[in-house]
């Protein structure tokens, strides 16, 4: 529901010379590189005033990037296949399956993409809550959806690999 009310549309074009793949996420309101500008910045108590950013902007996942993911998912795939082996040849063996992605580590039912997903998109929460303009009202819808949005994938990784999440 909250995506719905910030997303306009998400455009997605492949670049057929390069076979990049270009995502434009258009947003219904200016969000990207919105800003404050203080009243006097001498005196931020004295208040500020949001200026509103661009409505859309655009990523693009080169074709370098999507044949890693792939290899990446089919390495996974063999190493799957390999771990039902030897769960078929020993019943008593019981292993747990963990990945490791940008500082976090998983475990859990969750497939590495999955969690490569979850903790990617963890990663770019943490980083927009760290650079996020100060001083922040508590009223902050913006600043408010990241904490829970935090809180959500947080839970979401540790509820499903049943609390072995450790972070760097």
């Amino acid at each position: 529901e909250y995506l719905e009310g910030l997303l306009d549309r998400v455009e997605v074009r492949l670049d057929k010379k390069t076979n990049n793949h270009t995502l434009k996420v258009c947003f219904r309101m200016g969000l990207v590189g919105d800003t404050i500008e203080y009243v006097d910045p001498n005196r931020r108590s004295a208040g500020y005033k949001v200026l509103e950013g661009k409505t859309d902007t655009s990523v693009v996942i080169s074709h370098e990037e999507t044949k890693r993911i792939q290899q990446e998912a089919r390495i996974a795939g063999r190493k799957n296949q390999a771990n039902k082996q030897v769960k078929k040849n020993d019943p008593t063996c019981h292993q747990a399956k963990s990945s490791y992605y940008r500082g976090v580590v998983s475990f859990g039912g969750k497939s590495t993409m999955e969690n490569r997903q979850i903790s990617a998109r963890l990663e770019t929460i943490y980083e927009q809550i760290k650079n996020y303009p100060t001083p922040i009202a508590g009223c902050d819808e913006q600043f408010n959806f990241l904490l829970s949005e935090r809180d959500r994938l947080r839970n979401l990784l540790a509820t499903d690999q049943q609390q072995y999440v450790t972070a760097d």
